[in-house]
């Protein structure tokens, strides 16, 4: 149990055996953060091991000694239904859910993203915008799904939103929590899902931070890079989900 000032954010990431991705993810996501001795924000970083049984751990006992971080080891994997024992031990006002496939961040992106709750009070779920190539889409759809909300400065593209960096206000996942108990949160209906309907529930919008970028690794072009096609196959196997498992399942006699 924690006690004292609550952080300002809660940053918090969720990983199961992807241990070349998460090694990259925290290097890069910790380089881009301000410590709050130079001004930056108090801030909490929540990781959950969710039962891997590759190196995970190694990388991860690296981070246990950091002031700010809580490390949860979790015996079995509880699917994306870790997300409720991970939530729950929140405290700041803003949550930032970060996926342990993005591999590069802009600088200062929590202070972007609070920037952003704060200049736009009417949205209720904001992600950083994804860098796209020829080997991922960052799990972002077509231009065709967006329109630009402009403020000042500030652009954000309304639309689909996914939780590959993504923030909220923790008031509205206080409400979250007690929906989520009645349902099941998986691939196929999964914590961003819940996140963006209750969203749409209180009349608040979503989108994307449209001048800000991170890089979200996603799709099995990226998963065969790094060796993690078989991982990812049985992550879409066990979901039930045979489209997604297929494409993964397609590039290994590539």
């Amino acid at each position: 149990m924690f006690f004292g000032k609550r952080p300002d954010i809660s940053i918090v990431l969720l990983t199961w055996n992807r241990a070349p991705f998460l090694e990259i993810c925290l290097e890069k996501m910790f380089a881009s953060l301000r410590c709050k001795e130079d001004g930056g924000p108090s801030r909490e970083i929540i990781i959950m091991d969710n039962g891997s049984t590759d190196r995970t751990a190694d990388i991860l006992s690296k981070y246990e000694k950091y002031p700010s971080v809580r490390v949860i080891h979790n015996k079995e994997n509880l699917g994306l239904n870790a997300y409720k024992k991970l939530l729950f031990k929140t405290r700041g006002r803003i949550i930032i859910e970060v996926d342990d496939d993005v591999l590069g961040f802009p600088a200062r992106f929590d202070e972007t993203i609070v920037d952003y709750l704060d200049a736009f009070s009417d949205f209720g779920f904001l992600a950083l915008n994804v860098l796209q190539d020829r080997k991922t889409d960052g799990a972002k759809p077509g231009p065709e799904h967006y329109h630009d909300v402009i403020r000042g400065n500030r652009i954000v593209e309304e639309g689909p939103t996914g939780g590959w960096c993504a923030g909220f206000r923790r008031k509205h996942y206080l409400l979250l929590k007690y929906i989520w108990f009645f349902f099941n949160v998986d691939f196929k209906v999964s914590e961003d899902a819940y996140i963006a309907s209750l969203c749409y529930r209180l009349n608040k919008r979503i989108g994307l931070i449209k001048k800000h970028v991170c890089f979200h690794a996603c799709g099995p072009v990226y998963a065969k890079e790094f060796g993690l096609l078989h991982r990812e196959i049985e992550k879409y196997e066990t979901s039930e989900l045979e489209e997604m498992a297929k494409r993964n399942r397609d590039l290994l006699d590539d």
